[in-house]
Parts: C-alpha cells; structure tokens; sequence
C-alpha cells in the first residue's frame, strides 16, 4: 500500500536532517506526484533545490507554494533568500517585507535577513535597524555579526566593525561561512588602521584553508603597499586564472587594474561588479532625452575638493560653453574649504552637496534635476556610486576622467579615449561605446605654476648623476617594473633613482629589494611629501629623465613631468590605465619615447641616460612649445568634449543606440 502524504513529508525531514539529501527529495517528489499542489511538498523541496544550489527550481516550487498559501511567512521568507541568490534583490525585499507581516512574532533570522538585504541595495540606516533588532533576539548568530561588521565598515568605524568580525569568529566554533567570511572582514579593517603585519596574517591563513580571488587581491595589493614581494609571482599567475571567471561580485576585484594588463581579466572583472550593482538595483527605466536649447549635463564625483581630478575639471569647466550647455556639479563625500572646490562652484550653474546620502536619493535628486547627460568622474573609486548608474537616472551616462577603464556591464553609455588609449582593435575589452577626443583624453592646463628650484643638494641630490625619477606610490611599483629599474641603474652607475617617499618599511624594503639585484640601496633617494603643487613641480627641474610604471602608468604624474620640460619613457601596454602616458606623449609631440616592450623601455632609458646633450635639448623643446601643445590646451579640450556631448544628445533624441565616434581637433 502506498504510504500517505504526512509519512513521506515526515520521512523527508528525518532523511534531510540525516545528510540524505537525495532521499529527501524522493520522499517530496513522491508526494508531488501524487498530489501537485501540496503546500509542504513544494516548499520543502524548494528550499532543499535551494540548498543544493538549484535555485531557479528552488524558486518555481516555492512560487508555486505561496500561490497556495500567499500569507505563510516562513516560505515568504525562504523565497526572499532565493530571489536573492538569483540577484532579484528588491523582489527580495518585498518578500521578506511581507513575511515580517505575516509572523505571529519578529524572527530573529527574517530580521537578519531583511536588515543584510537593505545593506546590500545601500540602505545603511534601515538595514542598522533591522540589524540590531535581530541581534536583540539572538546575539548568538555568528553570520548576523558578520553583516553587522560591514555595516560598521561601511559607517567608517573600524574599531567596531572589527570587533563584531571578531565576534562572528567566536560564535563560528565550526569554522564555517561565517568565520571566513569575518576573517575576510578584519584583514580589511587591520589595512584601514595600518596594522599590516596583522592583515598579511589574516589574508595568509585565508589562502592556505580557502584560497578565495578576493583574499588574494588583498594579499597583493598589501605587498605593494608595503613592498613586501615574496610570492608575488605566483600570486599574480593566479590572480589571471582566477579573475577571468570572475566568481565574486566585489568592489576590491578592481584592485586589479595594479596587477594586470589582461583584456580578457579586467573585462571579467568589470563585468561582475557591475552585475553585482545591476543585480540590487530593481526594475530600470532609461528616461527618454528630452529637446532642449542648452542640454543639462551633470557630473557625478566624490573628488571634487583638493584633488587632481577637481584641478583638472576646473580647468575645463571654466572654458565651457555657457551657452551650449547647463552643468550641474554632484559632489559626493567628504566636503572641503579648497580653493578649487571654489573654483569649480564659481565656473557651474549649480553644485550640490549630496554628501553620504543613500543611493536611492541621489537618483531621485538626478531624475528630479532632468540630467540629459550624466557623466561619472568616479568610477570605482572611493566615492564612487555604480549602483546610481545601475539605476540609470539618465538617458545618456558617460565616464570620463576619474577611472582609467570599463565599468562593465551596461552602466555607461560612452567612455571618453581617445586613438592612443582605445585603438578601435580594443574596443571588445569596453563594454562601453568608445569616444575618441583628438590629441589626448587626458585633460590639462597652462596654469601650473611651479616654485622657485632647490639645488639637487636641497634635495640629497648628488650634482653629478643622472637623476631617474618616479614620483608615485608603491602600489603602482610592481617587481617586473623595479627589475627593469634596476637593470638600468646596474648597466650606468652614474644613475640614481628618486623616488616618492613611502612608508618607512615599504623604503626599508625597495633598498633591500635594490641590493638582492646588484644595487646599492643608497642609489634610491626619496622624496618627502610636498603639500604644495608649485614645490612638487619643482622637482622635475633638477630630475633628469621620468620613468613610467606598468600595468598602471603615470597619468597627470606624467603630464607634470612633460609641463616641466622633463623627458618621459613610457611603457605601453594594453589596457586604458596602461596606455594613458603615451597618450600625453603624443600629444606632446613625443612619440619616439613610447615603448611597447619591457626591452625597449630600458633601451630607451640607457639612450637618454648616455646623451645629455639629447635630454636637454628634449626639455628646451618641452618648454618652449608647451604654451601651444595639444596637451595642454584646455579651451581645445573643452571644444572637443562638448561636441562630443552634442553628438551623444542628438542621438539620444533620435532613439538612436549608443555607436563609438572620433571628435577631431580643432
């Protein structure tokens, strides 16, 4: 006789509770075969396809349960953690909203479930309530102090978001999810208070019991920081492998750009942080472009304050069309009483302060505003907002200046280049429409003013050498580009090397890394820090040639060195952060010093190090023509960019897609 329907849902329960997970499913299935619409069956086995990582079956069992039974909470709440695994999180939202009304009493899990869904759209203040709500009910739950702990990240108190990872440690005895997941969380709060020795350790034990992308990319990015280089070789090997699957969807898979020239990882890596904000974004409606005399264009940047990318954009925005354009500045973060943040308030038909405000209020204030083009300066820096972009508040979104590559994903419309930057063979590493400005895409000025010049003695200079300088941080100072370094102060000993100062270990470590190739470490001179860019400047005056790094090259670092009249080497690479230093060079009239190897880097190098007589000559040409170079012409640069925002416009208005473009000069 065939056993009833409550003997096979009870002999499924005891099967799973026993590790039968199979089993389990046939004593469901059987119920369902003979009676399809029964409600335990179906939401039993759902969140057991769920479980075994089938949830798209584990969702349509559970959606056909809550037909049945609309109101019952508990499956409300097992079908938000399954819309949230297929990235349907503001379905998944509803869901748990409506299984809170649902429950005879608050659960302490729905609420951990609900307050961590909140976090992950952006909403920090109503995830915090439900958070602490839930810890209120069960200050035991291990995975609960895991989102409490990026909740206080995210809030900028590292002490206390250490201290609830340290507490998702103690309750995970088993060492499960939770205990990786916070060990993950406290080396990202030991690198934010400088405690590295600890965040190498935490990362360390992270890749011997569970080798994950992120904590290798943690791991790489603290030996650059501190110079720190063993293992380096075979963690970047792979980091290649690793990152062209992309398996996280995480903000820090952007380290990457400091690490790899690969097309096919950045791209990867693109991609799945944008999906990660696509996915908690909700359903999109693109707003139609709208006819207009002077289209209404806003930039969207944490860094307008003491910054490079305000300097640049001051210069810029100050030789706009005010008759051909409305520009509306969003500053994001952090204020400040900068001089050029008062600049740019000056030059713009309105700035707004939006501070910290939750996403879903910047893209209200956005829409509100009736934005035709929203250009992102920001990326995914620290200020940035991606998810505003997943969200489209404008009809036409474009990136420029703030971020040397593809967001991935639809986020952006356009992303501003130019021939040297994004050949148009590149454009399949771009998910982006490519716009090609004339010259470079780097924008510059005439305005620089540099102080008066120190000796070489000021500086610990010695007047007899042939001074080779890179001012940049160490994260951008790779072990293949230190090598050609020193190969080069190994081949001429009347060289040295002058460098930005960096941490006293990180200094300690690049002398030591200097004597294990064959070079005295007192060949390496630091630079202190210059608050003042006039005194900064200067330096380049007593500096003999400026050296390039890779993958990450120099960008307004080498427009500073060209200004000043110091010759440049440049090793191009592949990708956009690579290739933005032979785009200044070109433009500077300079492309007999790009090199695409690493052997034609250093051949380069040696040449001007072995013929004074070329490099000052190099620099009385720099001097006298940078009045009148492409480089620097910021009125030129600013013609160029809107024209390039009236060609978007107009398509847009045309329904027309988004298609690449060149904008010559002048």
């Amino acid at each position: 006789m065939p056993k009833d329907p409550r003997t096979l849902i009870q002999e499924g329960i005891a099967a799973q509770r026993a590790g039968r997970l199979t089993e389990a499913a046939q004593r469901y299935e059987a119920v369902l075969r003979a009676q399809p619409a029964h409600f335990d069956a179906l939401q039993l086995l759902g969140v057991l396809r769920f479980r075994e990582g089938q949830s798209s079956a584990g969702c349509e069992l559970l959606e056909r349960a809550l037909r049945i039974t609309p109101q019952h909470g508990p499956t409300l709440n097992n079908y938000g953690n399954v819309l949230r695994a297929l990235g349907r999180h503001h379905e998944a939202l509803v869901a748990y909203r409506a299984a809170l009304r649902h429950l005879p009493a608050p659960n302490a899990v729905l609420l951990r479930n609900l307050g961590s869904a909140l976090l992950e759209v952006g909403e920090r203040e109503e995830a915090g309530h439900y958070l602490e709500a839930s810890r209120r009910l069960d200050p035991r739950d291990a995975v609960l102090w895991c989102w409490i702990g990026m909740l206080e990240s995210m809030r900028d108190r590292i002490a206390a978001s250490a201290a609830a990872y340290r507490e998702a440690q103690r309750l995970d005895t088993a060492r499960g999810e939770a205990w990786y997941q916070a060990q993950l969380g406290l080396a990202s709060a030991a690198i934010a208070a400088r405690q590295h020795d600890d965040a190498e350790r935490l990362l360390s034990v992270l890749l011997v019991r569970r080798p994950t992308l992120l904590a290798r990319i943690g791991r790489l990015q603290l030996a650059q920081r501190l110079v720190r280089w063993t293992g380096w070789a075979d963690d970047v090997a792979r980091l290649r492998v690793e990152a062209e699957t992309a398996p996280v969807e995480h903000e820090a898979l952007m380290q990457v750009l400091y690490l790899s020239d690969d097309p096919v990882v950045l791209r990867s890596c693109a991609d799945a942080v944008a999906r990660f904000h696509a996915q908690r974004t909700g359903p999109v409606t693109v707003p139609n472009a709208r006819a207009r005399q002077r289209p209404r264009i806003g930039y969207l940047s944490g860094d307008m304050r003491n910054h490079v990318v305000a300097w640049l954009f001051a210069e810029i925005v100050a030789q706009r069309s005010r008759d051909r354009f409305e520009v509306i500045v969003y500053a994001l973060g952090p204020t400040d009483d900068s001089d050029v943040r008062q600049r740019i308030r000056g030059e713009v038909d309105r700035f707004v302060e939006l501070g910290s405000r939750p996403v879903a209020d910047i893209y209200a204030q956005i829409v509100a505003d009736e934005i035709d083009i929203l250009v992102d300066l920001a990326g995914y820096t620290e200020q940035a907002r991606p998810r505003v972009l997943a969200m489209r508040p404008a009809p036409v979104q474009v990136g420029w200046l703030g971020y040397p590559g593809t967001m991935g994903g639809e986020l952006l419309d356009y992303l501003i280049a130019d021939g040297q930057v994004v050949p148009a063979e590149s454009e399949t590493a771009y998910t982006e429409r490519i716009v090609r400005l004339g010259g470079s895409c780097l924008p510059n000025h005439s305005r620089r003013q540099a102080a008066a010049p120190r000796p070489r003695s000021a500086h610990g200079l010695p007047s007899d050498a042939v001074v080779l300088c890179a001012f940049v941080p160490t994260i951008k100072i790779t072990p293949p580009v230190f090598e050609l370094w020193m190969s080069v102060l190994r081949a001429r000993p009347a060289t040295l090397l002058w460098l930005q100062q960096p941490s006293d270990e990180a200094m300690a470590n690049l002398r030591r890394e200097a004597m294990a190739r064959g070079v005295d470490g007192n060949r390496l001179v630091f630079a202190g820090f210059e608050a003042d860019l006039a005194d900064h400047l200067a330096r380049y005056t007593v500096a003999d040639i400026a050296l390039d790094t890779y993958p990450y090259g120099s960008h307004s670092t080498a427009a500073d060195a060209l200004w000043m009249g110091c010759p440049l080497v440049s090793r191009r690479g592949t990708g956009f952060a690579a290739r933005v230093s032979s785009s200044a060079l070109a433009a500077a009239g300079l492309p007999e010093l790009i090199a695409d190897s690493d052997a034609d880097y250093c051949r380069l190098i040696l040449q001007l190090v072995d013929e004074s007589s070329r490099r000052d000559a190099l620099r009385v040409r720099l001097l006298r023509s940078r009045d009148t170079l492409p480089l620097f012409d910021a009125a030129r640069y600013a013609r160029m960019l809107e024209t390039a925002f009236e060609r978007m416009h107009a398509r847009a208005r045309e329904g027309l897609a988004a298609m690449s473009f060149d904008v010559a000069a002048d």
